[in-house]
């Protein structure tokens, strides 16, 4: 099944729009490795943990999601995660780090 942007005319499967989109979010993680961040900075605020979350349990959120878009143990996207999805310039970013 196809969508079709009514404004620019494009159109794009439900897979190919879930790829792009994290395609986005790997360059932004790039972006925040670029300017300072990484995996301590992945954090919920305290009311959070008031309300059932864990440190525990979050960790392991965390550590998912982290496998889950190819990124390493800072949070950072792995250059082979970015290789394979033909973001060449924020490997060559990542590399430089």
């Amino acid at each position: 099944m196809c969508i079709r942007d009514r404004f620019l005319g494009i159109e794009a499967s439900y897979s190919e729009i879930i790829r792009e989109m994290e395609n986005v979010y790997l360059i932004s993680r790039v972006i925040n490795a670029v300017n300072g961040f990484d995996e301590k900075d992945d954090v919920l605020p305290e009311k959070a943990y008031r309300r059932g979350m864990t440190k525990e349990l979050f960790s392991k959120i965390k550590a998912g999601v982290y496998e889950r878009f190819g990124l390493d143990e800072r949070g950072i996207p792995k250059t082979e995660t970015l290789e394979k999805r033909g973001l060449t310039e924020a490997k060559n970013i990542v590399s430089s780090l």
